[in-house]
């Protein structure tokens, strides 16, 4: 059966039970629609009282009224498909749950930007073939930039070359990946286009953390299963330096200190230190 077809039939089993909750009382951010599974009735419930929500239906909404999200719950957890509308209330995109993995899946392509239910933007980018492809960016609930991502693939499970970037909340980069990934949807954040990758280490990869000043924190790099690492002190002078081979530590390693000068050398021969010398 057509991807297509099977997300229409499930998306329309689901919006057959939400009609109501717009008829009944009027509802914002704040406030989730719920339908319990045990006794069929609809309740008014607080956003963040999850406590009340374990087997049953939900609608969440903007703040202007319209809906935001519906789906299933049971035993407290997500359950099948999650609908995600834009701020006008149309039906956007899809989040199908299976053995923990949520795939994605944009009606529509070209430029799109999703919101916070408070009608704040969430993230913004381009949708090709119906999933997120170049340049994405996720922003925080007061505007900053979380994350930014240059991915480009054919469908969920594809894996290939590209990079993202997450920031602190003073815009500096906290960390930077590049190189083949395979991609696992787990969004941090609901309505968020941040997804976690699975980074093929073995095959190309470059893992950069910085502190918050902007200087860099540590650097890994590695090409089958072979690469070299660096540590710097906060102030961007050098901290440690050593090679890896076959995943383990290989050869010189150097730790120095913050003046510049070495304080130790370790030798390593397939992860097994051989010789420390300090300075």
């Amino acid at each position: 059966m057509p991807v297509k077809l099977i997300l229409k039939i499930l998306t329309f089993s689901i919006l057959a039970f939400f009609e109501g909750c717009h008829h009944t009382e009027k509802y914002n951010e704040n406030f989730v629609c719920w339908r319990d599974a045990s006794t069929n009735s609809v309740k008014k419930i607080l956003l963040n009282d999850e406590s009340k929500m374990q087997n049953g239906i939900f609608t969440t909404f903007y703040f202007n009224g319209n809906r935001f999200s519906n789906g299933k719950k049971k035993d407290g957890k997500y359950g099948d498909t999650i609908n995600y509308y834009d701020i006008n209330g149309n039906l956007e995109l899809l989040k199908i749950i299976k053995n923990d993995t949520i795939l994605t899946y944009f009606l529509e392509d070209g430029n799109r930007m999703t919101y916070y239910q408070d009608g704040k933007i969430c993230s913004k980018g381009v949708v090709k073939n119906h999933y997120p492809g170049g340049i994405w960016k996720d922003y925080s609930d007061d505007g900053k930039i979380l994350s930014e991502s240059n991915i480009i693939y054919s469908d969920n499970t594809h894996s290939d070359t590209g990079f993202i970037v997450y920031y602190y909340q003073n815009g500096n980069k906290e960390e930077k990946r590049i190189g083949n990934f395979t991609m696992r949807y787990m969004p941090n954040r609901e309505n968020s286009s941040i997804i976690n990758l699975t980074w093929d280490i073995n095959n190309g990869t470059t893992v950069n953390y910085y502190f918050q000043n902007g200087n860099p924190k540590d650097s890994t790099y590695l090409f089958n299963n072979n690469g070299f690492f660096y540590e710097w002190f906060e102030t961007g002078k050098i901290k440690t330096k050593g090679l890896i081979k076959n995943r383990k530590l290989d050869g010189n390693q150097l730790f120095y200190k913050e003046d510049g000068q070495i304080e130790e050398q370790e030798i390593f021969i397939n992860g097994k230190l051989i010789s420390s010398v300090k300075f």
